[in-house]
């Protein structure tokens, strides 16, 4: 299938490790000239190294910022506009905050958590989304989590930012769908991360049980019995990026072997 998205420009958030950089690389991969943001400089720029001698021919533009942060996020948006161009697909992807139950969540939590998982879309739609559709054309897919459809245990903080995300999404997607834009969402199940290795840890460390055993806990949930793979991921939200899917907006995709139990 011809996915349309040689040629196009892409920007990927949290690119530097985990989903993100799979995302980018599959992007790349499709031909797609790709920018990538995250906090930390150092990692930002080993991975994109690594994507270039993946593949030698590509063009990436790492560019570090806080998407937490109102100004970093429009000097982000600035920068890759004056290196690239507009960019004609948005893949808004931030880390998941900490683990936490209600008894044991302070509000500085929630508004930290709030201005991650959520103003975080918000920013990066704001700061994108009117030149596509200046341009008749643009792919926006968020990163969520099943967790913003079924609540998980001990991820208060996951579950109630990541379910407002949702009802942004769909109103956003409902508003700009005649300009040629769609706005989807993508709920990762559980996927091979270093944000799933942490998760395991504090599990353990708190059910007394080995990470071994949480993760096959974890994997009894799931009716293809096993953990995903970043690039199972990659390759849904790729398709969401593409020409492809002209005629999907304003969905909610779950990527997760099987793991959500509604209809």
């Amino acid at each position: 299938m011809e996915l349309g998205i040689k040629g196009r420009i892409a920007v990927v958030t949290g690119g530097s490790r985990g989903l993100g950089f799979s995302i980018a690389e599959a992007l790349l991969r499709e031909g797609a000239t790709v920018a990538i943001g995250a906090r930390t400089a150092e990692e930002l720029a080993a991975a994109a190294a690594d994507l270039v001698d993946r593949y030698a021919d590509s063009t990436v533009l790492p560019v570090p910022f806080d998407v937490r942060d109102a100004q970093s996020v429009e000097a982000f948006a600035e920068r890759v506009r004056a290196e690239l161009g507009d960019p004609d697909i948005l893949v808004s992807n931030a880390g998941g905050p900490p683990s936490g139950s209600y008894d044991d969540v302070e509000d500085a939590q929630y508004q930290d958590a709030f201005e991650l998982c959520f103003m975080s879309a918000v920013r990066l739609f704001d700061a994108f989304l009117p030149a596509m559709r200046k341009n008749g054309y643009g792919r926006v897919v968020h990163l969520a989590s099943v967790s913003a459809r079924q609540p998980l245990d001990h991820l208060i903080l996951s579950n109630a930012t990541r379910a407002a995300v949702l009802g942004f999404a769909k109103t956003v997607a409902n508003r700009v769908a005649k300009d040629g834009v769609t706005v989807n969402v993508v709920l990762p199940g559980y996927a091979r991360t270093e944000r799933l290795e942490e998760l395991a840890d504090v599990a353990a460390q708190r059910t007394g049980l080995s990470k071994e055993q949480v993760f096959a806990s974890w994997e009894a949930l799931i009716p293809m019995a096993r953990i995903g793979e970043p690039h199972e991921i990659a390759s849904a939200v790729t398709f969401l990026c593409s020409a492809a899917s002209s005629y999907v907006t304003g969905t909610t995709l779950a990527v997760d072997g099987g793991y959500l139990k509604g209809l």
